[in-house]
């Protein structure tokens, strides 16, 4: 096999893996998921590597792979509970419909905590697919992240 077609296949299988430990993808048909695999792009992170930085624009979203990521800012939030602080694993899906929709700011930096895959869909794919899929779109649009 080309080296070419082996890197198409892992990332194929890493992404397949991603979308089948998330509990809304996972339910997904054939074609819904071929169609989010087509807008998905691999992305390997480092410890400690910014992901999302508090303040810029909210352009994409990020399905994990087998990276562990965290917003550590919530260490810092009266309140917070030891769930909240818990690191986002393969599956979570970090989403926020509303503010893709309205160009906001994220509110937090998403930092990798462990070394790993991570998969990017740009914003407007993502508002696209669910254009498409309004099944998706119902339970992804007033929540931040799906696991």
């Amino acid at each position: 096999m080309a080296r070419i077609q082996q890197r198409a296949k892992l990332s194929y299988d890493a992404s397949w893996a991603a979308i089948g430990a998330n509990s809304v993808f996972s339910g997904f048909s054939m074609a819904q998921v071929t169609q989010l695999q087509s807008v998905m792009r691999q992305h390997e992170v480092g410890e400690g590597e910014v992901i999302w930085r508090k303040g810029d624009e909210v352009l994409d979203v990020v399905l994990v792979g087998d990276a562990r990521l965290a917003y550590r800012e919530l260490a810092d939030v009266r309140g917070a509970t030891r769930e909240d602080l818990e690191p986002f694993g393969p599956g979570a899906l970090l989403v926020n419909v509303y503010a893709l929709e309205n160009r906001l700011r994220h509110e937090l930096t998403l930092t990798a905590e462990r070394a790993g895959t991570i998969f990017h869909v740009i914003g407007e794919d993502l508002l696209d697919f669910l254009d498409n899929n309004p099944g998706a779109f119902i339970w992804m649009r007033d929540t931040l992240v799906v696991c």
